[in-house]
């Protein structure tokens, strides 16, 4: 019998054993993927309470709460949003504007960059003539840039809007445009900044707001958050302002 090569012999079990090896391997990568998609649902999110002071239709103080809550879902991401604010006028305590919103978003493809959104909020504003605004929107939206520090996003639509107002004149209803720009920054492991930009342009009224926010961490629950925010209306009634701005001071608990 012709004796084997033991070069060659060595050389075949080293091809099986890279074969064997590439075919485990598929199979756990195959396996993560689908531990990937199948990852149970995050929910996060936040509750504050804060001081704020207000110019514009009202030059006072007062007190505000608001909730954020997250549920991410592969590749689904539903955020619900709520403000409260309190101000002291004369004395007495009123309710001045509350805010909801329900913001869902469907990434496309594999990754995180591209979504569309779609957008459902209602403000109630008294200084500000708003005595019921409901907003509905839908579009695309894209993460420009995303990293450890930076995050860059945009998003464009179109959609409808209704607002009835305090001093009984007539409501507005009609279509409208939408484009928002975000931004935030981790300036170090405890700071951060955040800045929002969203531009609502229709026949009857163009409504903008911005709001910019500087977020201190104080715990892994607890954060101090200072707080800016102007929102401009392009027409409003007789003896109201164009424009409101707020600062606030804030405690936040994460959750």
């Amino acid at each position: 019998m012709k004796q084997i090569n033991p070069i060659f012999y060595l050389l075949c079990l080293s091809l099986a054993n890279t074969s064997v090896f590439a075919e485990k391997k598929e199979v756990a990568e195959s396996k993560e993927d689908v531990t990937t998609i199948e990852k149970p649902p995050i929910i996060e999110g936040n509750i504050s309470l804060g001081i704020n002071s207000s110019s514009g239709n009202a030059e006072t103080n007062g007190t505000n709460a608001t909730l954020n809550l997250t549920y991410n879902t592969i590749p689904w991401r539903h955020e619900v949003f709520g403000e409260f604010i309190k101000l002291d006028v004369s004395g007495e305590t009123i309710v001045e504007n509350t805010t909801l919103l329900y913001n869902p978003r469907y990434y496309l493809g594999g990754g995180q960059k591209h979504y569309i959104f779609g957008f459902l909020s209602y403000e109630q504003d008294d200084f500000s003539n708003i005595k019921n605004r409901y907003t509905e929107a839908a579009g695309y939206g894209k993460h420009i840039f995303k990293n450890d520090k930076h995050n860059l996003g945009v998003e464009i639509g179109t959609g409808l809007r209704q607002t009835s107002h305090t001093d009984g004149s007539t409501d507005d209803k009609g279509g409208i445009g939408y484009l928002g720009l975000y931004y935030s920054q981790q300036l170090n492991d405890r700071v951060s900044i955040n800045q929002t930009l969203q531009y609502f342009p229709s026949k009857e009224n163009t409504y903008t707001t911005s709001d910019t926010s500087l977020m201190i961490e104080m715990t892994k629950k607890l954060s101090l958050s200072l707080t800016y925010n102007i929102d401009k209306n392009s027409v409003v009634a007789d003896g109201f302002k164009n424009t409101d701005t707020r600062t606030g001071t804030n405690l936040v608990y994460n959750f």
